[in-house]
């Protein structure tokens, strides 16, 4: 009885492990009783747990700030993310900061209305992005591992299937929780990067799924073609797409033997858009004179750097340490043939010769990956050089994918060699297991150092001046400006003054360094240097509105006015620009001047309190107490937490004779901070006034 009982035990298991292993090869199926099978459980508990660790990793992005390099640009200046009203919305349908992407403006408006410039949210969405990323790199990863394993003629069984969903686990969370994409997550700025990316991951899955299915229905090619657009209209990194999708034709799709026509002539649209693109950006950056000319970094560099940063790349995705935020390019003239380039050169011509010579028939996974990454990887190896950076970490947040699943998929291959390896987990299982996993820890303990390099700009740009400490003018510049901006004011002129004192006369240092001196009261030395600045880019409306400021609280107001007037003509979008305008015409009494200003800064930042409020002001000392109250209103409304609107609502209506009602209002201020004097003062001579009637 008891052996018969063993036996049927024995059985019992046989069949359950039979069942896993039918389920393992093909999961969307239903077994014997209508039902389905485990396996697409497996999948997607493979898929989530991979976004619950990446999303745990990076956790402590949300601690982080804005930074300086970019990020005023973006959010923390940017008035036009502050409204949705149409002149804010035809400016992110415009060409902005060298790029056109009204999609990624449509995220930062939308963190904006969520929580104003609370770095939180911003910081949030962006790590929303790349979980979503994550997840699609999951299924994208799985989806080309099963159309390599039948473009192999393997049979589709539990070890084919267990290789897939281990192979796309372990790619998915390379690309998760890899410290090299800490640039692209945790810089706000970068935002572009985590949107393009989705719809390039969304894109790319709509075409497998098109081009695999044996009736290729036209709506997954369709749905490719808009997220391509999407992708585009984010950031330009996805115009190398269709050239993907044809090396993916080649292997493992196996379509460019069949209708070659029909297999190019649908790629049509996509290379179309993609032309189109490609001479927009090109223009965009030419615009805000972003494209280096060849005098200044000659061709030779470029092509050897380009060489150089393909090995590059791939050593830091190997080996992720002494990462940099900025990479400076060093000696452009003479560095081109030193032996770090040519090494590099030489190593990316004989990997080409090797895929290209071994890399056929059953080897055509090695070239189609080789291929993928240069594809990927050809906007931005510099050939059209675009910024002062030799390279960037940001640039392998796409083209990682296809080093992580070459990688991903020889350990899965390693690790069940055989079937007997995938009906037991062995020692040998285990250990690639293990070690799989002191991978992945190791990765993300590293990126959590460097989302603590991105917690704010002096981290970041004492991290850069630190790897170059003489060879990097722009992070020193960058550092100088950090400083400052903390109330470092006497370490920030040491740092411009370092800066001064090594490179060729440029405006940006003494820009800043005329900031430092007025922060630090010193206004006579701040317009010397700012008059300095000018004299080397007099086309600069910035450097004009600071010295603006200057002048104004020197108490010159024909010099502000006209540094105003100068600076509404060297950029007449420049907000801020006719906000001083407006204060400088309203100091000479010139009211509706001044309300024509104030309002052409509204018109172009609609959303900005403090426009408002001047306007309001304007309209007061006018004499227009009725516009005044209603704006007033408003910004009390916009923001309900600070006292000042309450208190110059209260000052109105004192002003208008409506005692009680400015009673209310300077108690809603008191209220609002039981500290404040001018609230406290009000709020007595108000009650003093309502006892003299």
């Amino acid at each position: 009885m008891g052996k018969a009982s063993r036996r049927k035990r024995e059985r019992a298991r046989d069949r359950q492990r039979q069942g896993i292993q039918e389920a393992l090869a093909d999961p969307g199926a239903p077994d014997a009783g209508g039902q389905r099978r485990p396996a697409r459980r497996l999948v997607w508990t493979a898929a989530l747990l991979t976004v619950a660790v990446t999303l745990v990793v990076w956790l402590p992005v949300l601690g982080n700030g804005f930074v300086n390099w970019d990020d005023p640009l973006y959010t923390v200046e940017n008035g036009h993310i502050r409204s949705f009203a149409w002149p804010s919305i035809r400016w992110m349908l415009g060409t902005q900061g060298g790029y056109w992407m009204p999609v990624t403006w449509l995220t930062h408006a939308l963190d904006y209305r969520l929580g104003r410039l609370d770095a939180r949210i911003h910081h949030a969405t962006s790590l929303v992005f790349h979980g979503l990323n994550t997840l699609l790199v999951f299924f994208v990863s799985l989806e080309i591992l099963r159309l390599a394993g039948m473009a192999s003629r393997s049979t589709r069984g539990s070890l084919t299937r267990l290789r897939e969903i281990g192979a796309a686990t372990l790619s998915a969370l390379l690309f998760g929780v890899h410290p090299l994409h800490v640039e692209t997550a945790a810089w706000i700025a970068e935002r572009k990067g985590v949107v393009c990316a989705l719809f390039f991951l969304l894109s790319l899955r709509a075409y497998l799924r098109y081009a695999s299915s044996p009736v290729r229905k036209l709506g997954w090619l369709v749905a490719g073609f808009l997220f391509f657009v999407l992708a585009l209209l984010s950031k330009p990194m996805a115009i190398t797409l269709p050239l993907l999708f044809l090396i993916l034709d080649w292997w493992p799709l196996d379509r460019l033997r069949g209708n070659l026509v029909r297999t190019l002539g649908e790629k049509a649209p996509f290379f179309a858009v993609a032309a189109v693109f490609a001479v927009i950006t090109v223009r965009a950056q030419t615009g805000v004179q972003a494209v280096i000319s060849v005098d200044a970094v000659p061709l030779a560099f470029r092509v050897m750097n380009a060489c150089h940063s393909i090995v590059f790349y791939l050593w830091k995705m190997l080996v992720p340490v002494s990462l940099v935020p900025f990479y400076p390019i060093v000696h452009p003239e003479t560095s081109a043939w030193t032996l770090p380039h040519v090494a590099a050169a030489l190593l990316v011509l004989l990997v080409s010769i090797a895929c290209f010579r071994w890399g056929v028939g059953k080897r055509a996974y090695l070239s189609a990956a080789w291929l993928g990454y240069l594809v990927i990887l050809a906007p931005v190896l510099g050939i059209v050089q675009v910024g002062s950076q030799a390279a960037a970490d940001r640039y392998t947040y796409f083209a990682s994918l296809s080093p992580f699943l070459l990688f991903a998929a020889g350990v899965a291959a390693l690790a069940f060699p055989t079937a007997a390896a995938a009906r037991s987990f062995g020692f040998g299982r285990w250990s690639a297991v293990g070690l799989c996993g002191v991978l992945v820890a190791g990765f993300a303990y590293l990126t959590v150092g460097q989302i603590a390099i991105w917690k704010d700009s002096t981290t970041v740009w004492e991290h850069v001046t630190r790897a170059y400490r003489d060879t990097s003018l722009i992070a020193h510049t960058n550092l100088a400006n950090a400083y400052r901006q903390a109330g470092r004011v006497d370490e920030a002129l040491r740092e411009y003054d370092r800066v001064l004192a090594v490179t060729r006369p440029h405006a940006v240092p003494h820009e800043g360094k005329g900031m430092a001196l007025l922060d630090k009261g010193r206004i006579d030395e701040a317009i010397v240097e700012l008059e300095k600045a000018i004299a080397l880019n007099p086309r600069s409306a910035k450097t004009y509105r600071l010295l603006w400021l200057a002048y104004d609280r020197k108490g010159l107001a024909d010099e502000a006015l006209a540094a105003a007037q100068t600076a509404v003509a060297a950029d007449p979008e420049f907000a801020e620009a006719y906000s001083n305008l407006g204060i400088s015409y309203g100091r000479r009494g010139r009211f509706e001047d001044s309300e024509r200003a104030f309002t052409k800064a509204l018109a172009l930042e609609p959303g900005n309190l403090q426009y408002l409020a001047n306007l309001a002001t304007t309209y007061q000392r006018a004499g227009k107490l009725d516009e005044a109250i209603d704006l007033y209103r408003k910004t009390r409304a916009l923001d309900p937490r600070a006292p000042v609107y309450a208190i110059n609502l209260g000052n109105t209506y004192l002003q208008k004779g409506m005692v009680l009602e400015a009673i209310a209002e300077f108690q809603r201020a008191v209220e609002l901070q039981p500290t404040n004097p001018v609230a406290q003062r009000k709020l007595a001579e108000a009650h003093a006034r309502l006892g003299k009637r």
